[in-house]
């Protein structure tokens, strides 16, 4: 690989997410030390939080400490993503070059050909079968016609709008506030607005069990979560006890998530 990219063969993909904004800007700067001057772009998939939250909320088993722990740090960096698009570190370089919506990708062919001819590609036509990498669509496996079923893509957050795990996300203000700076930015292609999150947020507040999940995971992880910024490229398992033991260490229970794990 690194003769190839020496010889400016081909381009290299790698995925990113989920990932800090540090961590990925410290692999930029010392990518050149290993592959040669090459020109990097950094470029941000943004699906709306709504149907994010959802598809991460649906991929849960409510016993497991492991996925509970994943999908409240990809929520984390989806609110750290925002910051940056928003210039929050303003005395920071810009990271992403570009932003890819999910939405106008579905939906918009003209989108798609723009994005295709910006970044000097081919394009297609969309797929009509889901890969079976990573299991498929959180809701529908691999049992799902992205083309002919497109508008249950933008449905999926009714199905979780009653789901504790799902409703303790809004409660955050972290959290509230990144998914209000989505709608600012990139509502316009999306069928749902800030009022629908404001209800949802109405609706999280008089949820006990949704308001207990945020207490003890969001509200804890946000304050430790540069902590695990820095364990981030150690497996997934050395995050999970360090964290087990963080929580434990503060609230002094065994019996979190809905009756235990």
């Amino acid at each position: 690989t690194r003769t190839a990219l020496e010889q400016n063969e081909h381009d290299i993909l790698i995925n990113f997410e989920g990932r800090s904004t540090d961590n990925i800007r410290n692999f930029n700067i010392s990518a050149p030390k290993y592959w040669g001057p090459k020109q990097i772009e950094c470029v941000l998939f943004l699906r709306d939080p709504l149907n994010n939250f959802s598809s991460l909320t649906k991929r849960i088993v409510k016993t497991s400490f492991n996925q509970h722990l994943k999908a409240f740090y990809q929520t984390l960096r989806f609110c750290e993503y925002m910051d940056e698009l928003k210039g929050v570190h303003s005395s920071t370089p810009r990271l992403f070059n570009d932003v890819i919506l999910f939405t106008a990708w579905q939906r918009d062919e003209s989108y798609r050909r723009m994005l295709a001819d910006r970044m000097e590609l081919t394009g297609t036509d969309l797929k009509s079968d889901v890969p079976s990498f990573g299991g498929g669509s959180s809701f529908s496996g691999v049992k799902f016609d992205p083309v002919k079923q497109q508008e249950k893509l933008f449905l999926r957050w009714r199905e979780m709008q009653n789901d504790p795990f799902f409703l303790s996300l809004f409660l955050s203000e972290r959290v509230f506030n990144a998914v209000e700076t989505y709608y600012d930015m990139f509502g316009d292609v999306e069928r749902e607005g800030k009022a629908t999150v404001h209800e949802l947020r109405m609706a999280a507040q008089s949820n006990t069990e949704a308001v207990r999940l945020c207490q003890i995971w969001l509200n804890g992880f946000e304050k430790s979560h540069a902590i695990f910024d820095g364990v981030e490229r150690e497996s997934v398992g050395v995050v999970r006890r360090f964290w087990r033991a963080y929580i434990k260490s503060k609230i002094g229970v065994r019996r979190l998530i809905y009756g235990g794990f």
